[in-house]
């Protein structure tokens, strides 16, 4: 790996890189054996020869829907930004992991190595006034209450005749192909969608999901976003984040909710499809799937021709049937991703992002 030359001072290194970091991990020979990394806090500081930067943090290892805690402790080289990082897990699992990689200052960016597999971490903001805390009870496995709703007469979120989701799924049976930097950046907008508990057997919506993919080498990609939960005809706001390997097609998201009464977070190992614009999520309890319905602004192009247009062309390339408005600021509909019978937890599954595929897959704890 060839270390970038320096080209920032040491003041500056510092400023671009302290803040929360968020990536994964992975073995070379089970990408889907990942681990995410989230709500990771990384305070680079001079040392007195004025060398070298040295790195403390502490953050969340997610790995199918568990979560444990974990310190970070390290250097960095001002000459080469070479990076030398060691990872200590404190919660249910005591491990401690070793990585070696390189910084890219200007994009905040760290690619590293581990004797198993590579690293990818990316800083999204700066260190918050206080020092993030975690919770006791984040080492354990996490999952939100949600009672039964009837989604077909909820606000916002209007089912409509269409293929059945499972045929559907069955004619992607092979799998998404490969998602390229340009790739991720078509799947940026809103997008909506419904989880279901099959143990609890509940079921929320997913609403004005805004999403965006920030590419990373080594073709993955960053996604963070927000939006609404539905739930008793209660509004609950969420912030989402994760990571893609567009080579397989598969990650991971955390969803946190932001609620007066409800701020839990939970984890699902996630697969995502450019060509249907759809994305599947599971964990050990619950699944979801969205639908991608709009982009976050008309390409240049159809600008001056109305942003209905735009809906409804963004809405057949996804083999939407549209249903004309006499409203002229109305959306396409939108067909129910899940095929419901009366009992919510027989959900139509796809077969190619089973959890027993390996193409969708989440299996022990790697890094």
């Amino acid at each position: 790996m060839e270390a970038p030359t320096l080209q920032h001072s040491g003041r500056e290194v510092v400023n671009k890189l302290t803040g929360i970091w968020s990536g994964w991990s992975q073995p070379v020979s089970r990408p889907e054996k990942r681990t995410l990394w989230e709500r990771c806090s990384m305070d680079f500081t001079l040392n007195r020869s004025g060398k070298l930067l040295m790195v403390e943090g502490k953050g969340i290892s997610v790995w199918r829907g568990c979560k444990t805690e974990f310190n970070l402790t390290g250097s960095l080289d001002l000459k080469t930004l070479t990076l030398d990082l060691s990872k200590q897990h404190t919660g249910k699992y005591t491990s401690s992991i070793r990585y070696k990689g390189t910084v890219d200052v200007n994009k905040a960016t760290i690619t590293g190595e581990y004797s198993r597999g590579v690293l990818h971490l990316k800083r999204t903001k700066a260190l918050p006034s206080t020092s993030v805390s975690v919770s006791p009870s984040s080492r354990t496995k996490v999952s939100i209450k949600f009672s039964p709703v009837d989604t077909r007469n909820r606000k916002g979120w209007t089912p409509i005749s269409a293929t059945p989701i499972s045929a559907e799924r069955q004619r992607s049976s092979s799998g998404p192909p490969m998602i390229t930097g340009v790739g991720f950046k078509r799947l940026d907008g809103i997008w909506e969608g419904e989880s279901t508990n099959h143990t609890k057997k509940e079921v929320t919506v997913w609403k004005d999901c805004k999403l965006e993919f920030q590419f990373l080498q080594g073709n993955a990609s960053f996604v963070k976003g927000t939006g609404v939960s539905i739930w008793r005809d209660r509004e609950i706001p969420f912030s989402i984040e994760g990571t893609f390997d567009g080579k397989v097609g598969s990650g991971s998201l955390v969803k946190t909710h932001k609620g007066a009464k409800i701020r839990s977070s939970i984890a699902y190992a996630a697969a995502i499809d450019e060509t249907q614009g759809r994305m599947y999520g599971r964990n050990e309890k619950s699944e979801f799937v969205l639908v991608r319905i709009k982009n976050p602004a008309p390409p240049p192009g159809l600008r001056t021709q109305g942003s209905r247009k735009y809906l409804v062309s963004g809405s057949r390339r996804l083999g939407i049937p549209h249903t004309p408005s006499t409203d002229r600021n109305a959306s396409p509909n939108i067909p129910n991703p899940y095929s419901v019978d009366p009992t919510p937890q027989r959900v139509s599954r796809n077969p190619s992002y089973s959890i027993d595929n390996a193409r969708f897959h989440s299996s022990s704890a790697s890094g």
